[in-house]
């Protein structure tokens, strides 16, 4: 069994948070997505009524302004 790890992760997080898991566990192959991203979420706001946390919601609706950052120097 192969696993692929990946340093994606959350758009919030850093570029040193996304590579800790392949730094620490040294998989045999991981992915390194090669651009810039935009990640919307916020079309789920209509599928939720109750939110179980407060963040979640303010979260969805800024996700619309959001980009998963991956300049050349982040993938350098």
């Amino acid at each position: 069994m192969v696993i692929n790890f990946t340093t994606g992760g959350a758009p919030t997080m850093l570029v040193e948070e996304r590579l800790q898991p392949t730094l620490l566990l040294k998989p045999e192959v991981a992915s390194l997505n090669m651009g810039s991203m935009n990640f919307g979420l916020y079309p789920m706001l209509s599928r939720y009524k109750n939110w179980q946390h407060p963040w979640e919601e303010p979260y969805l609706a800024g996700s619309d302004d959001r980009i998963f950052k991956n300049t050349f120097k982040d993938i350098q």
